[in-house]
């Protein structure tokens, strides 16, 4: 999609300034974009917002004006969109274009909000999950924030442009281990093997059936506990160790589990391996 044609559903006349000021559409023309599909009424929205004004702010302070966030608004009337508009200083799509904003949520296939999509100044889509790179870079350095092979899972549930429900999904859950192991789970283990899944992928020989997520959990934030007891794993300890899954949710809600109490790349190989040729060896779980 070309840039002026992501104007174009934007509509014509101007955007909604922070302060009611009105700002030319066609002001947008040649910086990237942040779309931000949000609402007063979900609290997850409400949560995550606070720490995206944050990194807008410090993305303004270094000095940059190469860019726009733009908030396109499920409030369920205009003096909800009024108010949460407030809390923002970025620009919002005025709330009378409802046809515009959801030709926009088709055409991005959003299905869940917050939703954080990056588009680059010739209209490419950057990063359709992008809400999880957003909470980690809080200085925005990297906006417009290329997909990453390996996310946090206390942070987010998208990588790789994705989410968690999307494909199969390897996390690994590193609370038992102290700094210096999950450290080397991370860098030794984890980050080189989605790396290389990512590098496979893009050269037309990855995807399929197999794993394209990589996550991994250093601590209990997030999902990552609602995950665990979803999966029976339990409290995390010292003694347990690293445990790793593979979650299938989209082959409903399966997950397969590893034997192995380490993150190395020879067990990382290994389980993964053995889900990628045709679940050799794992046994199938379901989700309660």
């Amino acid at each position: 999609m070309a840039s002026n044609d992501i104007l174009a559903m934007l509509g014509t006349g101007d955007l909604v300034g922070p302060k009611g000021n009105t700002v030319p559409i066609s002001s947008l023309a040649g910086k990237s974009l942040a779309l931000y599909f949000s609402a007063h009424w979900c609290p997850p929205c409400r949560m995550f917002t606070p720490a995206l004004v944050k990194v807008y702010e410090a993305m303004r302070a270094a000095g940059r004006d190469d860019f726009e966030f733009i908030f396109l608004s499920s409030d369920r009337s205009e003096a909800q969109f009024d108010e949460y508009r407030a809390t923002m200083p970025w620009l919002s799509l005025p709330y009378a274009k409802r046809d515009e904003k959801t030709a926009l949520s088709t055409r991005f296939r959003v299905t869940g909000i917050p939703s954080l999509i990056t588009v680059a100044p010739d209209g490419t889509v950057v990063n359709a999950g992008a809400r999880g790179a957003a909470m980690e870079d809080p200085t925005g350095a990297a906006f417009p924030w290329p997909p990453q092979p390996l996310s946090n899972l206390e942070m987010t549930t998208e990588c790789n442009g994705l989410t968690i429900n999307d494909a199969p999904a390897l996390v690994a859950f590193l609370e038992g281990c102290d700094d210096i192991e999950q450290r080397e789970a991370i860098d030794g283990a984890l980050r080189p093997a989605a790396e290389a899944a990512a590098a496979l992928s893009k050269g037309g020989g990855g995807g399929g059936g197999g794993v394209q997520l990589w996550f991994y959990a250093a601590g209990s934030g997030g999902v990552v506990q609602r995950v665990r007891t979803m999966c029976g794993l339990g409290a995390a300890s010292a003694d347990a160790g690293a445990q790793m899954l593979i979650l299938d949710l989209p082959d409903r809600g399966a997950y397969y589990v590893s034997d192995a109490s380490e993150v190395t790349p020879e067990t990382l190989a290994a389980f993964v391996g053995a889900f990628n040729d045709g679940k050799r060896g794992l046994t199938r779980k379901q989700l309660s």
